[in-house]
């Protein structure tokens, strides 16, 4: 399917990049699986990272459902006819957010992390900076 921009009545433009739309189902259903991996086996997932308390379990259990909702909106939008142009830069803002979150995480050591437990965050940060770039790429090279 050819990309095309079109203009919404309020004179915000959109677009429907190929790229773009696949790498927001890719997000979508990265973060899916992470929200319901976090939701499900939070408290084995802070044992193996390193934070073994109750309270790190609530943390991860409702990140994962703040996910769940980010996964969803996520798939709403790369199935619209077109994408608004703003809400595509707001989830790569988000990402980037995420994967400056992690690295301070890291890099402060704000929480008590075994060496898997930064491997596996590093590696989630990875991820998620590489669809970040992709949907920008996809935003900017249609």
């Amino acid at each position: 399917m050819s990309e095309h921009i079109i203009q919404q009545p309020t004179g915000v433009s959109a677009s429907r990049s190929r790229l773009l739309q696949n790498t927001l189902l890719i997000n979508a259903f990265f973060s899916c699986i992470c929200s319901l991996s976090m939701l499900i086996y939070s408290t084995g997932i802070n044992a193996y990272i390193g934070s073994k308390s109750y309270l790190a379990d609530g943390y991860l259990m409702g990140l994962g459902g703040v996910l769940v909702f980010f996964a969803v909106s996520l798939f709403i939008i790369a199935m619209r006819p077109a994408i608004h142009k703003g809400l595509a830069q707001a989830i790569i803002l988000l990402d980037t957010l995420w994967v400056i979150a992690s690295i301070i995480l890291i890099a402060l050591q704000l929480s008590p992390l075994t060496l898997a437990g930064e491997f596996i965050i590093a590696a989630i940060a990875l991820i998620v900076a590489i669809l970040a770039y992709s949907q920008w790429y996809g935003l900017k090279h249609p």
